[in-house]
């Protein structure tokens, strides 16, 4: 904890609600944890499965259509070699 202002506010919280400066800056990873477990342990790059994550009071994190599009040409490129953009690409 290198600001002092949060440094002085996280103890203000674990005052005021009877808890210890442990315990508050859990709770304030809890969310980062459990969205880096989601990244983790339920995306499937081959599938383009990548379920939205949202954190209350700080924003929603989810992959983009785009995102996605660009991936499943890269899956396709992988899986068929490095000419199969290129042959699609020239037939279109």
């Amino acid at each position: 904890m290198k600001n002092p202002e949060l440094k002085n506010l996280i103890k203000l919280i674990a005052k005021e609600e009877g808890l210890t400066m442990e315990d508050v800056k859990r709770i304030l990873n809890v969310g980062f944890e459990f969205q880096a477990h989601v990244m983790r342990n339920k995306c499937n790059r081959e599938k383009l499965i990548f379920p939205s994550v949202r954190i209350p009071y700080w924003g929603i994190f989810f992959c983009r259509e785009g995102t996605k599009e660009r991936l499943a040409r890269l899956n396709e490129k992988n899986k068929n070699g490095p000419d199969a953009l290129t042959k699609t690409n020239k037939e279109v």
